[in-house]
């Protein structure tokens, strides 16, 4: 048996998973991971799809929540997300099925567990969090691998997990930073820390760490980053809550994109009230890599490093 540690929660899996932090505690587990032979498809009733590089779909198979993706297979989800069981259209599962389960999956499970999922990147120096927010393109990823080789210590490159018990905290999930090769080339990153990544015909996963962190971070800062060619130096200035709300709920991972209306107005209201107990500041730096030093400068700055 396999045991993780992701958003908080403990994992057990029946088979090893890459891109999660290994702990080598037995904890009994929130969340078991297990596989099941391919069956002939039973009806499923698909509920939403988010399209994408991994035309990720969430449907209904009876009781269980059912997630596909362009990968062979199908991935169901208990009710109370306390078990996910993989049914592969390959044996073993194949990479691109385990990493759906690790970067698309969990996290949403997650938030049936009462934590907050965002799109964005997150790291920490020392005990110290901050979470990189913005649409695609702000180079949230980018910036997230210049840190890492720094010497900053990734949460997450993807989807973030905060948990509100009082203080805000920022819980580890995947490890690693997912990049394009353009990226690697241009931040001369160690290829001995790269391994390709299923799904997306070229892009990299850049690891530089050999200890994973799997107690969470104080989250210190959240920063929403913008990168512009009309920028010609960088700045940064704080940003009010309601400003801050507003664009971070368009980064909110919920696991139901359809869900009752009360269920949705839940998660505004616990993420409204994450973003009241921290500052939140806009980044905004020109395009180009030289720039990316002077970045990292200023978000050790805002941790007070």
């Amino acid at each position: 048996m396999f045991r993780y540690r992701f958003g908080g929660l403990h994992l057990s899996a029946e088979a090893p998973l890459t891109g999660l932090r290994s702990v080598g505690s037995a904890s009994i587990a929130d969340v078991r991971i297990g596989t099941r032979e391919w069956q002939p498809p039973q009806p499923e009733e698909i509920i939403y799809q988010w399209g994408g590089g991994y035309a990720l779909r969430l449907g209904r198979v009876g009781d269980y929540w059912s997630f596909g993706s362009c990968f062979d297979g199908r991935i169901l989800v208990a009710p109370n997300g306390r078990s996910i069981t993989l049914a592969p259209g390959t044996r073993p599962p194949s990479a691109g099925l385990a990493d759906i389960v690790s970067r698309r999956v969990l996290p949403r499970v997650a938030t049936l567990f009462g934590v907050t999922a965002l799109h964005g990147a997150s790291l920490c120096k020392g005990d110290a969090g901050l979470l990189l927010l913005g649409p695609s393109g702000a180079g949230k990823s980018t910036a997230t691998a210049a840190l890492a080789a720094a010497g900053w210590s990734i949460l997450s490159d993807d989807i973030s997990i905060v948990r509100d018990e009082g203080d805000p905290l920022i819980e580890p999930c995947t490890t690693g930073v997912c990049v394009w090769p353009d990226s690697f080339a241009a931040l001369q990153l160690d290829d001995r820390a790269c391994v390709s990544l299923p799904g997306y015909g070229g892009k990299l996963r850049y690891d530089p760490e050999t200890e994973h962190r799997v107690s969470p971070a104080r989250f210190g800062a959240c920063v929403m980053l913008q990168r512009s060619a009309d920028v010609t130096a960088i700045r940064i200035e704080r940003i009010g809550q309601a400003q801050a709300l507003m664009s971070a709920i368009r980064q909110l991972v919920v696991f139901n994109p359809v869900a009752a209306h009360e269920d949705q107005v839940a998660e505004v209201i616990r993420l409204n009230g994450i973003l009241s107990k921290l500052p939140t500041f806009r980044l905004s730096y020109p395009e180009g890599y030289s720039f990316l030093p002077r970045v990292a400068d200023e978000l050790s700055r805002l941790l007070g490093s």
